[in-house]
């Protein structure tokens, strides 16, 4: 298994399991830490599967997996969840995934339930950023986030599935 398989697939794996877990937390604290280390996963994950599709020739996937890393990067600008801030960024940062699920799932590399689960995500982040645009209440910890995060994490899934059976 190479360097570059172990970014991808711990990377995505720690995304899914640190934020799932996190989510079952009262506490700020905890959940901070946890939600953090769902973020560095996916931040590593999205520079490396980045890099690894611009080099397949792929750029529509290597610019989704771009854009999912700064929309993840914009979710901590206005601090940690609980803080007076973090609610316009979680808003911000979660309408940049929508551009960064459909750039990733479009193309015909994945296999095609991977790319439903891309897709739906993205059409379920469109309705939270809906809300946020219009200054409707959208909380990342109300059912709509967390079942957009859950179908996004299958996506996830996916992706690691395929990282890991073609070997890279």
């Amino acid at each position: 298994m190479s360097g570059e398989t172990i970014v991808i697939v711990g990377g995505l794996s720690l995304f899914v399991v640190a934020g799932l877990a996190g989510g079952g937390f009262k506490s700020v604290t905890s959940q901070s830490v946890l939600f953090a280390l769902s973020s560095i996963g996916l931040v590593a994950a999205a520079a490396s599967l980045a890099v690894h599709h611009a080099e397949q020739g792929q750029t529509l996937v290597s610019s989704g997996f771009l854009v999912l890393l700064v929309a993840e990067v914009i979710l901590w600008a206005g601090g940690r969840p609980g803080d007076p801030g973090y609610g316009v960024a979680f808003g911000g940062g979660v309408l940049f995934y929508i551009p960064a699920l459909l750039l990733a799932a479009v193309p015909p590399v994945y296999p095609w339930v991977v790319r439903a689960l891309g897709l739906s995500a993205a059409a379920m982040w469109t309705a939270g950023a809906a809300k946020y645009l219009t200054g409707a209440e959208f909380s990342d910890t109300g059912p709509l986030a967390i079942s957009s995060y859950v179908v996004m994490s299958a996506f996830f899934i996916g992706v690691a599935w395929v990282t890991l059976s073609n070997g890279l």
